[in-house]
């Protein structure tokens, strides 16, 4: 019975250190998207106002041409990109994933420890909650959206050593 909350304990520490890494990532992605909206929408809109101006004044047509030409390939990008909706997919799953974490950290840190070691109900119990967790983590995955390497690299580096005793054997 021991052997099997040392287990539990194990495995709910690697659900909790690749949720914490995929919700870090999509976090990430997600702000990215964000600064390319802006980056995006704020000189579109600007620019098309611009051009609307220069449209009733005695500026040469090729100006208000070129602005509009200009406002014309950065919505084109906006609208094929789609990077407002691609941030509110990575900030859902960044969520998802936070949440997996926390019930990992709760399942390893709370109730595991008071698990009777003799109590075979109770241990079997918090092996249908791994079970559940290893099924929500990988759902949560298939759903999710692709991260760049940079978000996943700039999460590894975040929580990469905050896990370590993870990959440490259990002492007896």
């Amino acid at each position: 019975m021991k052997n099997l909350l040392d287990v539990i304990s194990r495995e709910t520490r690697d659900i909790e250190k690749e949720a914490a890494i995929a919700a870090q990532a999509h976090f990430v992605a997600g702000r990215r998207w964000e600064k390319t909206n802006l980056g995006l929408g704020i000189p579109s809109t600007i620019l098309a106002g611009v051009a609307g101006v220069t449209a009733f004044t005695a500026l040469s047509p090729y100006i208000t041409g070129c602005v509009a030409l200009i406002v014309a390939a950065l919505s084109g990008l906006s609208t094929f990109l789609g990077p407002g909706d691609r941030a509110d997919s990575h900030r859902a799953a960044s969520a998802r994933f936070s949440e997996i974490r926390r019930e990992a950290s709760l399942l390893r840190d709370v109730d595991a420890p008071l698990a009777n070691s003799d109590d075979e109900e109770t241990a079997q119990a918090l092996a249908d909650r791994l079970r559940q967790l290893i099924t929500r983590i990988t759902e949560a995955d298939q759903h999710a959206p692709g991260v760049s390497i940079y978000a996943k690299d700039q999460a590894e580096k975040k929580f990469g050593g905050q896990f370590v005793e993870a990959a440490q054997p259990a002492s007896s």
